[in-house]
């Protein structure tokens, strides 16, 4: 970890006791075994990674190792993280950043495009809703019924 203190902006390191600092500490052994990481973190190896690679702790570039079938079974740090000269380090969490980016902006505008077809679904769901209740005491039918 010592190479990673020296280089590493001091907000980039997360506190002691944390789940991402646990994270953090077995990245800089080397690579992290998802095996390993899901026993550690109770299967909640999820929330450090990406602790790590937010703006929070400045963007750490954790690169996922997969095998033949494209599944992920190890993670790493960028090795520009370990290089020693800050520069390389400052250049991978801005390619870090750029990726988180362009994933929050692409799922955004998800959001937005398929906002009016959720809409249209709860008005749905919503009308649906409302006739299985059947008829209510001041509905205008119940009403009619009960002066005759």
């Amino acid at each position: 970890m010592s190479i990673l203190l020296f280089i590493a902006p001091n907000e980039a390191i997360p506190p002691l006791g944390t789940n991402a600092r646990k994270y953090l500490d077995l990245l800089a052994l080397g690579e992290v075994k998802e095996s390993e990481a899901m026993l550690l973190f109770n299967g909640n190896q999820r929330s450090p990674i990406q602790d790590l690679g937010a703006d929070r702790y400045c963007n750490w570039l954790i690169k996922p190792i997969e095998n033949e079938q494209g599944v992920i079974v190890a993670r790493k740090l960028d090795e520009r993280h370990f290089s020693g000269d800050k520069q390389l380090d400052a250049d991978a969490r801005t390619e870090r950043k750029r990726i988180l980016k362009d994933r929050s902006h692409k799922q955004a505008k998800q959001g937005r495009i398929r906002e009016p077809k959720a809409f249209k679904e709860l008005t749905e769901a919503q009308r649906e809703f409302f006739l299985s209740l059947g008829v209510a005491a001041n509905d205008e039918q119940k009403n009619t019924a009960k002066k005759s």
